[in-house]
């Protein structure tokens, strides 16, 4: 029955206009909460279906939103991130094309996925795409080169390159880092070691950063030989060998910052394997609350804002358009929030 429902027929059965009920469908327009009941109604009982192809070749938004993202076996922040967008969009009327691109991909893969996403008449595209620094140079020309002149705008999550035309909606990492340090600091702890990715991305540079500025602003000096150890990348095992590195030699830190919550994992899972107490032995506080809540103890961490990070990117892609202007350059950038947990010790 469904296939042959037409506009008529839920206003009819909604005892309201066809203009009303465009309205409700297209988003276009006020409709009061007590005939968006009924319309409702009347679409559950007809089974009525969208034609959204339809409503796209008439020029009208295609309610679809393209999303690139890293894939990240280990890193539940990207799935996150997805997760939180998909939600939010869903509940906005709109359907996420997502996209999933490896580093092994290379970069013509890349192209032909924004491509694609084009071609299905996407009314944006957003990126939370995590790529190889070797790499850096020729996506930002993609990026400019097939979306700069595009009447949709361009979003780009958690790590944004240096291209005016995208819009940026990231964390403020550096402020992330310096917060959980001076909380580590003010529990008593100035033997504090920090364990990160090595990498030239302004992402990793920043959270370094703010555990330097943050240590530098007490006069607490940093053994950049023992106390700072960067691993290859954001995988368990990297993390556990980085930790069996700061117990080479004692005295041990008497707390570590970790970058992420992958990397406290691995310090839990070395200081378990050397029979090291957490928070008596040894202080931990991660980054990103992603893994923290379910470990044992429960870890202390930096909380990305992934909600508050979809809404302002959703904001974007809801007011392209009005005005008759495209939705650029613009840049939001979130805080972060310490969650205290049971990870760190107040020590004398």
């Amino acid at each position: 029955m469904a296939d042959h429902v037409r506009l008529k027929d839920i206003a009819e059965a909604a005892n309201v206009s066809v203009s009303c009920v465009e309205r409700y469908l297209n988003q276009s327009g006020y409709v009061s909460a007590e005939k968006r009941g009924r319309i409702e109604d009347a679409i559950k009982e007809t089974g009525y279906i969208p034609n959204r192809t339809a409503r796209t070749l008439r020029g009208q938004k295609s309610k679809l939103i393209g999303h690139i993202r890293t894939y990240a076996e280990d890193n539940r922040m990207f799935n996150k991130l997805a997760m939180e967008l998909d939600n939010q969009a869903y509940q906005m009327g709109y359907l996420v094309i997502d996209m999933v691109y490896k580093q092994e991909d290379g970069i013509q893969e890349l192209k032909n996925k924004i491509t694609a996403l084009l071609g299905y008449q996407v009314d944006a595209i957003i990126f939370s795409c995590c790529v190889d620094t070797k790499y850096t140079g020729d996506i930002q020309h993609i990026l400019y080169d097939f979306l700069s002149r595009l009447p949709i705008p361009v979003i780009m999550m958690e790590r944004a390159f240096d291209i005016y035309s995208v819009n940026k909606v990231f964390v403020d990492y550096k402020e992330g880092s310096f917060n959980a340090t001076k909380k580590l600091i003010e529990a008593g702890h100035k033997d504090i070691a920090y364990l990160g990715k090595k990498t030239d991305l302004p992402v990793e540079k920043e959270r370094l950063q703010g555990f330097l500025e943050a240590m530098e602003a007490e006069n607490l000096p940093v053994n950049r030989e023992k106390r700072l150890i960067l691993v290859d990348d954001y995988h368990i095992q990297d993390g556990c060998m980085g930790m069996e590195k700061f117990l080479e030699t004692e005295p041990y830190p008497t707390a570590i910052f970790t970058a992420s919550d992958i990397f406290a994992s691995a310090a839990v899972r070395t200081l378990t394997k050397h029979k090291l107490r957490i928070p008596d032995d040894m202080s931990i506080v991660g980054y990103d609350d992603t893994y923290a809540e379910v470990l044992t103890p429960p870890i202390s961490t930096m909380r990305l804002p992934f909600q508050e990070m979809v809404r302002n990117a959703l904001k974007i892609v809801a007011e392209n358009g009005k005005n008759g202007e495209k939705k650029s350059g613009q840049t939001i950038i979130i805080s972060p929030e310490y969650i205290e947990r049971e990870s760190v010790k107040r020590i004398s």
